[in-house]
């Protein structure tokens, strides 16, 4: 017997005698997992880096641990080399425990939450120079639901889903404003930024009457750059806008927003 299978086989005796089938699988594959990491000149540490699996949840691996989860377990397996389990195995129905033993709840995580939020919020108030407080800056509101949504990223999960609505003012502006991208209709010629309820559209940083605009823009992208390119160099909008197909006027110049009352396209 190798000093290899040998430190592998003491391993398994330390974590116990009495197992269920799921956990002698488990003490089983992560002893194989850990002899063949070792025999490559492997670290936890580089295998962490090539499979993205974090060290604590590797460690958890090879000390024969449920609550790994599979796709952890078949990246680790792969990196070092042993054959993927079939997918029949209990082993393969883990689900993933949290990659840390800490609570949400907990004073510690608590408080680096808070201590976050508020240093982001900071940091994103320098952006509104001589705001009124809780009117056009960063408000107490929206300071704790930035608390809500990094607790819930630390959860794994993407946002933190609230029961109430929480008013945040608009501090900033977004494409999400100008309307959903799309492809053009039959028919347009291209797309317009238009000044809405009014014939104005944007060309050149500048809002022009419809019939003596020359140009349309290719993609709803170029559109949308057009209209941040107005914010960065002219100051605010003068009123809010949206992305509109574009169709040629019966005229040597000039566009509209509606197809032609000739063509059989809708408007």
């Amino acid at each position: 017997m190798t000093a290899e299978s040998n430190d592998s086989e003491n391993r398994a005796t330390s974590l116990g005698t009495r197992f269920t089938d799921v956990d002698d699988q488990l003490v089983e594959l992560g002893n194989r997992i850990y002899a063949q990491r070792r025999q490559l000149g492997k670290s936890v540490e580089q295998v962490s880096l090539a499979t993205g699996v974090s060290v604590p949840t590797i460690l958890r691996i090879e000390a024969g641990n449920g609550g790994v989860g599979s796709k952890n377990l078949l990246a680790v397996m792969s990196h070092v080399g042993l054959p993927a389990i079939s997918e029949d195995s209990p082993v393969m129905r883990q689900a993933a425990l949290p990659a840390h033993a800490l609570h949400s709840d907990s004073p510690e995580v608590q408080e680096a939450v808070e201590e976050a939020a508020r240093a982001a919020c900071e940091r994103l108030d320098e952006l509104f120079p001589g705001a009124k407080k809780e009117v056009d800056g960063i408000t107490s509101n929206f300071q704790g639901l930035l608390s809500q949504h990094i607790s819930a990223m630390l959860r794994g999960q993407q946002y933190y889903r609230q029961s109430h609505w929480t008013a945040l003012p608009q501090l900033v502006y977004s494409d999400v404003d100008l309307g959903s991208d799309y492809s053009l209709p039959d028919g347009a010629k291209g797309y317009l930024v238009r000044l809405v309820d009014t014939q104005k559209v944007l060309e050149d940083r500048k809002f022009r009457l419809a019939h003596r605009v020359g140009d349309m823009y290719t993609s709803w992208e170029y559109a949308a750059a057009a209209v941040r390119d107005y914010i960065e160099t002219e100051g605010h909008l003068p009123g809010p806008v949206r992305i509109v197909p574009g169709w040629w006027s019966d005229g040597e110049t000039g566009v509209r927003f509606t197809a032609p009352a000739t063509s059989k396209e809708g408007s």
